[in-house]
């Protein structure tokens, strides 16, 4: 039920289009209503006058037809005008559905699959849109022409009626338990939708590594196991479905031979005319499609109810994530306190006791051991997690007293990941300032050596990329990341491990142009390779999340400590390469 007064409130916003709908649905039903009692009329006119009735039979036909066509036309208002709220309830929570997971912090979805977030937003919504419209109109239809046939049967013979209604507990007494079993499979089969979603998801965003590894049979007879199950779900959900109609049938087949029976006994006696037998047994007729709807109704709005459900679980989230109102300055101080964090799956704490300050305008170097919390210090200071202990603050601020568009609008990042969105590259250079012009797209490709590679792309800046750039090299991808962390002009620039698919001699080149931005803003450089920490003005060095030295290139590889230790390595390795 709550979850059905969740519906409801989204249909809230339309409440005058649902008024006006809800209107057609009583005027289809208060004029279909009459059909039965015209045509007992004319029978018991034509049986009374020997053939002479008191109305021509034109009248009777022009009265039926009007019927038929007023209801007619009613039932199209109803169903353009309820079915019409249904699709803008859809759309507001397709909307409202993405807002929310872009809202959303990381840590949500480490424990998320993306097939079951695409499965939410497609099937579930849509058993949503089908139990704001179809099912609720039904509903509504179907309690009035009940209630409205009822009535006229009452009124015709209550005896009869009382046949009918001794029907009644044995119909909702099915309807309960099959409704109840309905909404359990229907979960079942959509959680099971949601592993197929993100199995395909999974095989397609992968699809070079099984190809690379020969292991398509085996993907396609994983997947046929995930189909074969979900396929037993769904047999079985619509086994329960598919029986609401033929035991409803059963039931109403019976309460029609106990109507003939009954009703033939009265017309032998003269208790009742004959048409009045045929008014009764038509309203009886007309009570079918109430219980064959009200089963398809109830099976919509438990499968609307669990959609909701499970859109709940996205749309009601906890965000661990709070933001506050003030503002940092165009140049800000960042100074880093006592910050730890541990990773919520993790026995050992990612950072322990980290504490430096970067100055407007210096560079700073954050080197170590894979694994010693590089990434995470980069996200707890772009804020993607808040710190467990310690804080971050910029120009005396904490981080969580930041709107959040002032935050992203001081600090600039490039991932370890370099992502592009299928479009043109000037679309993902251009990604955090759209109206960006030609000049300063120019400048942040020759800033992140990209301009070289804009030659050899068949339409330059035009060319569309593909599917999370599958069109460039990795090397490209990492540079044109770096272009669209300069665009936006940030005081504080991020850099991710953002040098790692890049050749030395592009790395070189890309270093001497990354002189300038260092002058102009704060830049964090967070890498594996130690060749542009020659350039930086300081260095801290993490080893298993904790803070053991910091100084310059220089002064640490006169320590020699752990910095050294990784610095001779690597020239090691680069004398190899060499040598090769």
């Amino acid at each position: 039920m709550k979850q059905l007064h969740e519906i409801l409130r989204l249909m809230g916003r339309y409440r005058s289009r649902m008024l006006s709908g809800a209107f057609f649905v009583l005027v289809t039903n208060s004029i279909l209503i009459f059909g039965p009692r015209i045509l007992g009329q004319a029978i018991d006119d034509l049986r009374d006058g020997d053939g002479l009735v008191r109305h021509p039979l034109g009248w009777y036909l022009g009265w039926l037809l009007a019927i038929s066509v007023g209801q007619g036309l009613a039932r199209f208002a109803m169903r353009r005008i309820l079915i019409g709220a249904s699709r803008r309830v859809e759309r507001d929570l397709r909307a409202s559905y993405l807002e929310r997971l872009l809202e959303l912090p990381r840590s949500f979805f480490a424990g998320r699959y993306t097939g079951d977030i695409m499965s939410r937003a497609t099937q579930d919504i849509e058993n949503v849109r089908m139990a704001a419209g179809p099912a609720l109109m039904y509903s509504l239809d179907t309690l009035l022409l009940s209630g409205y046939a009822l009535t006229m049967m009452l009124w015709i013979h209550p005896a009869l009626t009382a046949i009918v209604l001794g029907l009644l507990p044995l119909i909702s007494g099915l309807v309960w338990w099959l409704s109840h079993h309905i909404h359990l499979a229907t979960m079942d089969a959509q959680r099971c939708f949601g592993r197929v979603s993100t199995f395909v998801q999974e095989a397609l965003s992968g699809m070079r590594v099984v190809q690379a590894y020969v292991r398509e049979e085996e993907q396609a007879h994983r997947f046929r196991g995930h189909l074969a199950e979900y396929r037993s779900l769904q047999m079985r959900l619509v086994a329960l479905q598919s029986a609401f109609r033929p035991l409803l049938g059963l039931l109403f087949a019976l309460g029609q031979g106990l109507v003939l029976w009954q009703g033939g006994r009265l017309i032998v006696e003269g208790r009742l005319s004959l048409g009045d037998y045929v008014a009764f047994s038509t309203y009886l007729t007309l009570l079918s499609w109430p219980m064959v709807a009200t089963g398809w109704s109830l099976s919509l709005l438990q499968r609307g109810s669990a959609g909701m459900r499970r859109l709940n679980e996205i749309l009601l989230a906890a965000s661990d994530l709070t933001w506050g109102p003030e503002r940092a300055g165009s140049h800000p101080r960042l100074v880093v306190e006592k910050l730890g964090f541990t990773y919520a799956d993790a026995d050992a704490p990612a950072l322990q006791d980290i504490s430096f300050t970067v100055e407007p305008g210096q560079a700073l170097g954050i080197v170590g051991p894979t694994g010693c919390g590089k990434s995470t210090l980069l996200r707890l200071l772009s804020r993607q997690s808040d710190a467990l202990e310690g804080r971050v603050l910029l120009d005396g601020k904490d981080l969580r007293q930041l709107e959040a568009d002032a935050l992203r609008g001081v600090m600039s990042l490039a991932p370890q990941e370099a992502f592009l969105f299928s479009a043109t590259l000037a679309e993902n250079v251009r990604y955090g300032r759209p109206d960006a012009p030609d000049a300063d797209l120019e400048r942040a490709a020759e800033d992140s050596r990209l301009a070289q590679d804009l030659p050899q792309l068949p339409q330059g800046w035009e060319t569309v990329v593909g599917e999370r750039g599958v069109t460039l090299s990795g090397g490209q991808k990492q540079r044109a990341t770096i272009a669209r962390a300069l665009v936006p002009e940030a005081p504080i620039l991020l850099l991710d491990d953002a040098l790692s698919a890049i050749d030395t001699r592009t790395e070189e080149a890309l270093i001497q142009r990354l002189r300038q931005v260092m002058g102009r803003r704060s830049v964090l450089i967070s890498s594996h390779r130690l060749s542009v920490m020659r350039e930086v003005d300081w260095i801290i060095v993490l080893d298993q999340g904790r803070l053991v030295e910091q100084g310059t290139h220089a002064q640490l590889v006169k320590q020699g400590g752990l910095y050294a230790e990784l610095w001779r390595r690597q020239e090691l390795r680069s004398s190899l390469e060499e040598a090769f």
